[in-house]
């Protein structure tokens, strides 16, 4: 079976989509490699995700102040990453942006994505440092419903920002929303998707999904004093997802029954940092994942004892996706106990071992 990948700088491709897996062909064989790496880097109380293609880097967040430099850095330069392509600072919360001046004074960042400046921004001197180490690189507001091609085959895609969802209408700041709306609930929520293609005309391609990854930043699942809950209408938009960042570190106000069991993942992720004051992971979180049956595993970077069988204090894991002729499947990786793995076949089958 032939298929296509596009190999392009971050370009939209939501005006030619139909177009997209046109412009290349490779057999099945070139991509029986390694296709997408994702780095959960354990920052402790905090986010970060390193996203690596066959020829992007993308920086998710950076933790709190002080882990850009003692902890992201050296991790960066330990995979020998001189440059990152695009950076996505999810919302403006100190423990997502705080380290992200110290990155980008070392590296260089070709485009960094935020939530804009729509809704009442903070008046901190995190988000100060933020926009000050930024002004010389590219800043682009993140819309939903806009893809890139980021690899061969592999497609982000926003599907939540500044609290709208892909397929809402624009719409004028109303005061009483503005008061109430949380800094989380402005949250970017994107996919990395693996796409193949089979054509039947030029105008007229089948696209075949074979893999899904979500994260979104601390997106809330529930309406609340605060809050607004958008897990339901991303839920709709992702449909199933064959692996997942919880939101919001596994607070209460994220991870709705609804979310979860639409994604129906095959394994989780949760950043989070040991005797954190905020109590996440929420008991009542973790226990509708471990009772969801097709999560396998929760790995989390740090936090109490595993208290859930699924539960695993990891540190920080790497999920390394493959795609080998019409099958594909995934790895997770740690060494928090020893150098650990995991096989999952996309579509939540179980691997015992290596394809």
């Amino acid at each position: 079976m032939r298929r296509f990948y596009r190999f392009t700088s971050l370009l939209p491709a939501s005006d030619f989509w139909p177009l997209i897996f046109c412009l290349w062909l490779l057999t099945s064989d070139f991509c029986s490699v390694q296709d997408l790496i994702i780095h959960h880097i354990d920052v402790g109380q905090g986010d970060c995700t390193l996203i690596q293609t066959c020829c992007k880097t993308i920086l998710v967040d950076a933790g709190n102040s002080g882990k850009g430099e003692c902890v992201v850095i050296p991790y960066l330069k330990s995979l020998k990453v001189s440059r990152i392509n695009h950076v996505i600072a999810s919302h403006y919360h100190a423990d997502h942006i705080g380290g992200l001046d110290e990155v980008l004074d070392v590296f260089g960042v070709d485009t960094v994505f935020d939530r804009g400046s729509l809704h009442t921004v903070p008046r901190s001197n995190i988000y100060a440092s933020y926009v000050k180490a930024i002004v010389r690189t590219p800043r682009v507001t993140a819309q939903p419903g806009t893809k890139y091609g980021i690899g061969r085959g592999l497609v982000l895609r926003f599907v939540a920002a500044d609290g709208k969802c892909e397929g809402d209408h624009p719409a004028g700041i109303d005061p009483a929303t503005e008061r109430s709306i949380d800094e989380n609930s402005l949250s970017i929520g994107f996919t990395i998707t693996f796409v193949d293609t089979v054509i039947q005309s030029t105008t007229n391609p089948e696209l075949r999904t074979r893999y899904t990854y979500f994260t979104g930043g601390d997106l809330t699942g529930y309406d609340d004093r605060d809050a607004i809950d958008l897990e339901t209408s991303v839920a709709s938009i992702v449909g199933h997802a064959d692996a997942m960042k919880v939101n919001h570190h596994g607070s209460r106000t994220s991870t709705n029954p609804m979310f979860i069991s639409t994604l129906s993942p095959a394994c989780v992720f949760i950043s989070l940092g040991r005797n954190n004051s905020y109590g996440h992971p929420a008991p009542v979180v973790i226990a509708r994942l471990q009772q969801h049956p097709t999560i396998q595993w929760i790995y989390q970077t740090e936090g109490k004892a595993t208290v859930s069988p699924k539960q695993k204090i990891v540190g920080t894991s790497v999920l390394n996706f493959y795609a080998k002729g019409d099958s594909s499947y995934f790895t997770v990786e740690w060494k928090a106990d020893g150098r650990s793995r995991h096989f999952y076949r996309c579509g939540n089958s179980k691997l015992t071992a290596a394809p």
